[in-house]
């Protein structure tokens, strides 16, 4: 089953006769509870679709390369190959957000609903999905939000079809045998296998291999987390 997610009812009305069960979230913490209620199965898809804030290019739309929100882990959906899309760092905040940084998205749910989702569904069976409707300084009104999703609608169903016949794309296994290389808390091992499978699907192995290769033996948590920012900096 493929869930396509929105926060807002006026985001959701354009997608009508979309291939894939629509589900009203609420805006914010509201998208996570109400996953919990959908009793995902490993088989199932999870594609959110809503609007953000950016510094430029209002009307763009764009796959979530990552996303994150203020000290939690980055998450890293995978890039689905045929969409057409550019893909951009996606931020979730609590509140609107005014002092933007270039290339990067901002919303209230995405991390919200990936968390919740990756605790059951794989990184290939999820994609964030936003149009940029504002700088932070005019927040639109129903009707151009309900505007913004509609011109789009065409790039929204090719990527509904495309993941309800998506499979699992297992990454080949770059991490093997680092466990006495690389000195990683629990948390820090997460951080570098979620890098991993992201770069994996998206190509970007060798970017991996090479960090690696020159900054191992990593024995100090400094040393490991150094590592683990250089990775994500360069996979950006």
């Amino acid at each position: 089953m493929l869930y396509i997610l929105t926060a807002l009812g006026c985001e959701a009305g354009p997608l009508q006769g979309i291939k894939g069960e629509p589900v009203i979230t609420g805006a914010g913490r509201r998208a996570s509870a109400s996953l919990e209620k959908l009793a995902l199965k490993p088989e199932d898809s999870v594609l959110n679709i809503g609007i953000c804030g950016a510094r430029s290019n209002v009307g763009s739309i764009y796959l979530a390369s990552s996303v994150s929100m203020e000290n939690n882990r980055t998450l890293y959906p995978d890039i689905i190959a045929g969409t057409g899309l550019p893909a951009m760092p996606l931020s979730t905040v609590s509140q609107v957000k005014t002092d933007m940084e270039d290339d990067m998205l901002y919303d209230m749910e995405g991390y919200l609903i990936a968390s919740r989702a990756l605790k059951t569904i794989s990184p290939s069976h999820l994609a964030l999905v936003k149009v940029v409707s504002d700088n932070g300084e005019h927040f639109p009104s129903k009707e151009e939000i309900t505007e913004l999703i509609s011109s789009h609608r065409a790039k929204i169903k090719n990527i509904a079809e495309l993941m309800s016949a998506v499979s699992v794309k297992e990454p080949e296994d770059i991490l093997t045998g680092l466990s006495d290389k690389i000195y990683l808390t629990e948390y820090m091992k997460g951080e570098l296998s979620d890098l991993a499978h992201y770069a994996a699907i998206s190509g970007k192995e060798q970017i991996v291999r090479e960090v690696i290769a020159r900054k191992t033996p990593a024995l100090t948590k400094k040393e490991g987390r150094e590592l683990i920012d250089e990775i994500r900096m360069r996979l950006r």
